[in-house]
């Protein structure tokens, strides 16, 4: 059974985080640095994020409500390493389903080539469902008298092809009891596509929210917000701003003769707005952070923060840094720390694959 394929570009900003940050375990300078073949080469915790994640989108419709894990992975470099800020074409598909007395599993195979069509990279995947998390598994007749999950004579034919890693038919049906609903492949019947029959429409987008993960590469790729709060008869304005983000604070620079300053010190209830457009990251993304503004003007604080902007803004000239500082120290100088309270994000990424999925479906309403 296939799990689709996907054009995708592995882009470096969230891996240059993570390297910084010094969250990768053995870290290695090509991970941030050119490796020989070019470009960086993509860390272990990088690879599963495109190999695994697009697979996954394809695989979800199945899991429905349940909770799922990853129960083995392995990743094999066939010619050279997979770099980042490189284009790819996946392949993935299911190779076996089976289950044990408390999951349902399946095994697939993802394939990453390059735009010259040399094979780069294998990952073979094992991603499992709980049972007892899953409403097709909720009937108290499925369990036997020790409270595990019983199995019918093709579950334990299906755990035995596995073990011999022999694909299992594509219309398998992995059930608690032959009666029962499955959690993987209950729509995998014979002559069917093996795709949810749930309608599908832009109405609720609560599905494509922004990883935290992804929140954090999104903020340190990009170098600008709009800047948003309200005047004093209550309309909300906003402007574009450049940042620098520290201490899981925004910082930001305006002058006291801005009508801003007056009105953040009236009300300190601010937003600000952060989108992925322009910015070396994974297009269609933003985040939006609400928060409270505190207007610093201590000398310490604003120096700290002019040198840390000119930085941001001016890498590697340092002349133009110089400048840069020059210009901004002004006797009305204030900065501007944000403090958030709560995050919004969209993952426009999420929203073209779960459209993809249902356009293949045939699953779409709404006006045609």
């Amino acid at each position: 059974m296939s799990l689709g394929s996907y054009d995708v570009v592995t882009h470096r900003a969230k891996q240059f985080a993570r390297y910084d940050t010094k969250v990768i375990g053995d870290p290695l300078a090509w991970y941030r640095e050119p490796s020989p073949w070019g470009e960086p080469a993509a860390a272990p915790c990088t690879i599963p994020e495109y190999l695994w994640a697009y697979p996954m989108q394809s695989l979800q419709p199945y899991a429905g409500e349940s909770v799922g894990l990853c129960g083995a992975i392995e990743i094999g470099h066939v010619n050279g390493p997979i770099l980042v800020n490189r284009r790819y074409r996946l392949t993935s598909e299911v190779r076996c389903v089976g289950q044990s007395p408390q999951t349902e599993y399946v095994w697939y195979e993802t394939s990453a080539r390059n735009e010259s069509g040399d094979l780069v990279a294998i990952m073979r995947m094992q991603s499992r469902a709980m049972k007892a998390s899953s409403p097709a598994y909720q009937d108290p007749a499925s369990t036997n008298e020790h409270g595990a999950w019983s199995c019918c004579p093709r579950d334990r034919q299906a755990t035995t092809q596995c073990r011999r890693n022999t694909p299992l038919p594509g219309h398998y049906r992995l059930a608690a009891t032959a009666a029962t609903a499955t959690i993987l492949w209950t729509a995998a019947t014979p002559g069917g596509s093996g795709m949810s029959d749930t309608p599908f429409n832009y109405d609720n987008v609560k599905g494509y929210t922004l990883e935290a993960a992804d929140q954090e590469a999104l903020i340190q790729a990009q170098n600008e917000c709009t800047f948003m709060w309200a005047t004093r008869e209550g309309w909300p304005v906003g402007v574009i701003m450049s940042y620098v983000y520290e201490g899981g604070c925004f910082w930001l620079s305006v002058s006291s003769l801005r009508v801003r300053v007056q009105a953040v010190q009236r009300d300190p209830r601010v937003s600000i707005a952060i989108t992925s457009k322009g910015a070396d990251h994974p297009a269609g993304r933003s985040l939006t952070l609400k928060g409270n503004c505190d207007v610093l003007q201590d000398r310490e604080t604003i120096g700290w923060f002019l040198r840390a902007l000119a930085e941001r803004l001016r890498p590697g000239d340092a002349d133009a840094q110089a400048l840069f500082v020059r210009l901004n120290d002004t006797p009305n100088r204030r900065v501007l720390k944000v403090t958030p309270q709560a995050r919004i994000g969209y993952d426009g990424q999420k929203m073209r694959r779960a459209t993809a999925d249902a356009v293949s479906s045939g699953r779409l309403i709404g006006p045609s």
